[in-house]
């Protein structure tokens, strides 16, 4: 995704606001155990040093997302962004998730 986000910015001089499953906005507690629930791998180690590693991990994300514009992926959202318009980065799907 990084090489599409880097031509919208050389080639127009736009950063696309991206559209993030609202879980990414529910703190790091939520998406980590969303990434657990969700199948991703998850290393055998359950010590207390993992868990905190995983929210601090989890709160960056976040951070990151917000700091490059990302919002909450629902229809009042991207219809707001394309009314201003903003170019907008839904990806993957889409219309399940803005509709």
């Amino acid at each position: 995704m990084y090489p599409m986000i880097q031509e919208f910015i050389q080639e127009l001089g736009v950063l696309p606001r991206g559209l993030a499953h609202p879980i990414v906005f529910a703190g790091p507690d939520a998406l980590t155990a969303a990434g657990r629930r969700g199948g991703m791998v998850q290393s055998r180690s359950s010590t207390q040093q993992k868990k905190e590693d995983d929210r601090a991990g989890a709160a960056q994300f976040s951070s990151l997302l917000s700091t490059y514009g990302a919002v909450p992926v629902n229809g009042k959202n991207m219809h707001q962004l394309l009314a201003q318009g903003e170019i907008v980065l839904l990806y993957p799907g889409g219309a399940r998730e803005v509709g």
